[in-house]
């Protein structure tokens, strides 16, 4: 598979991941606002605290309270979220389901939409930028190619993007000069990304087209034509 598609792969995966956080944390806040408005609002007692680390080094505690409802006492029931601010013996508000039991911290489910929606937005964003960048590229290069002033200019070097890398292959980048004739002025071109060898077709010293804004030298684009998986 190409680069260049295992990059629109990437892109619609992010895109595809964030909306299904983002959907997630929409849920997640109808769920909150249902537990606010039909489940049954209590006192508890926070009375233990349980401290643990998984194998990664991260910290997890598990907060426990006690409570009454319906005339029964529950004990040591584990609640299912914990915010900095918690202490042993501390009085909080939770909520009950009064078919199920089930209970939840007054902003348990709230928590939990933030976080979900945190990571959507940032899995959706990273997408959207991706597209934006390679549909800007992708028209600025077709836009140069068809109304761009033609120059030739010499190749001084092809190198590897180590910066770069999709499937642990990273890209080409070729660095060429050109001297205006007229005002003699020294221009310096970096083309875009290449996934194919450039040095299976160019040598340094050989000349490459490069198509230029009218007026502005900074505008342009090398012309990667026959440079395969651009």
């Amino acid at each position: 598979m190409s680069s260049k598609r295992t990059l629109d792969i990437m892109t619609g995966i992010f895109g595809v991941v964030g909306l299904v956080f983002l959907i997630v944390s929409g849920l997640t806040f109808v769920h909150h606002n249902k537990v606010l408005t039909t489940w049954d609002s209590i006192p508890a007692v926070i009375t233990d605290m349980d401290y643990t680390r998984d194998s990664d080094g991260d910290n997890h505690t598990t907060v426990y309270v006690d409570y009454e409802y319906k005339g029964r006492s529950f004990r040591e029931m584990e609640l299912g979220y914990y915010v900095s601010t918690m202490h042993i013996g501390d009085e909080l508000t939770i909520y009950i389901d009064p078919e199920k039991g089930t209970i939840a911290g007054k902003n348990e489910f709230l928590i939990m939409g933030f976080v979900f929606g945190s990571i959507g937005l940032v899995f959706f964003l990273i997408s959207l930028i991706m597209f934006i960048r390679r549909t800007l590229s992708k028209r600025k290069y077709d836009d140069l190619m068809a109304n761009g002033m033609t120059v030739y200019a010499e190749i001084v070097s092809m190198n590897v993007d180590y910066r770069f890398a999709v499937n642990d292959r990273h890209p080409w980048v070729i660095i060429c000069k050109y001297t205006d004739e007229i005002t003699g002025e020294f221009h310096e071109f970096h083309s875009q990304h290449i996934w194919g060898n450039p040095t299976a077709r160019y040598n340094v010293g050989d000349t490459i087209r490069v198509k230029v804004r009218p007026g502005n030298y900074k505008d342009y684009v090398v012309d990667l034509t026959g440079l395969e998986d651009r």
